[in-house]
C-alpha cells in the first residue's frame, strides 16, 4: 500500500464505476524493513478508502465469519468495496507470529517441521 500506483488505483475506481470491485488489504503492520508505522506511516486506511468513494469494511483478517460477512457486504455495495484485514504475521505459529524475519526468511526443514505441527495444534 506504499507505492504510488495502489494509491491511483484506489482514487480511479469509483469514478470509473467500478462496483463490484473487491480490494482485500492484508493489513499485519510489518514490511520487509520493519513495522510499517516506523518506516512508511499508513495510517486509518479505512478512511483514506472511504475519502476517495469506496465503501469499506474494517475487519479482524483472522475470523473467517467476518471475511464472509465482508464480502458479502462488498457483494451488495454499489460502489467498490475496500476490506481492510487486519492480521498478524505467522498467525498461529508460535515463533513465526509478528517478527518481521518471516517477511522474507525462508524456512528450514525443521522450522517447517516445527510450524506444521503447531498449526496442526491450533486446528484441533
Amino acid at each position: 500500500m506504499q507505492e504510488g500506483q495502489n494509491w491511483e488505483a484506489l482514487m480511479a475506481a469509483p469514478p470509473l464505476r467500478t462496483a463490484g470491485l473487491t480490494v482485500i488489504v492484508d493489513r499485519n503492520q510489518l514490511q520487509n524493513d520493519g513495522p510499517t508505522e516506523e518506516v512508511m506511516p499508513l495510517g486509518n486506511l479505512v478512511s483514506k478508502a472511504q475519502s476517495f468513494g469506496w465503501s469499506t469494511s474494517d475487519i479482524d483478517g483472522h475470523d473467517f465469519t467476518a471475511i464472509e460477512s465482508a464480502l458479502l457486504e462488498a457483494d451488495t455495495s454499489e460502489r467498490p468495496h475496500i476490506i481492510v484485514a487486519n492480521t498478524i504475521k505467522g498467525c498461529g505459529v508460535s515463533f513465526m507470529e509478528g517478527s518481521v524475519k518471516w517477511h522474507h526468511h525462508p524456512l528450514s526443514e525443521a522450522e517447517y517441521l516445527l510450524a506444521k505441527a503447531g498449526l496442526s495444534e491450533v486446528r484441533k
